[in-house]
């Protein structure tokens, strides 16, 4: 007995895992302190860039982070703040 829901009908044979958003996820939540290896996002809130990075930094993981923005200069600025393995920008 598989513990993973069906997946879609069109697909007769594997494993399939819908994919899951979560709102309104507090910093110090579990599922905002570790990395899920799935297709999973959680949404955080943040006042400004200084919480955003502050929030960013304070996991033991961080493998990897993205920076999404309209300014290259403060999105890169903000990037080099953020402690990871690997950081993305993206204009």
């Amino acid at each position: 007995m598989s513990l993973l829901p069906p997946g879609p009908a069109h697909l007769d044979e594997g494993y399939f895992v819908a994919p899951t958003v979560f709102r309104d996820v507090d910093p110090g939540m579990r599922i905002a302190q570790e990395e899920i290896y799935g297709p999973v996002l959680s949404i955080l809130r943040y006042d400004d860039a200084d919480h955003a990075v502050a929030v960013a930094n304070d996991s033991r993981y961080g493998l990897g982070g993205a920076v999404f923005g309209v300014d290259e200069q403060r999105a890169v600025e903000v990037a080099r703040r953020i402690e990871t393995g690997n950081i993305s920008v993206n204009l």
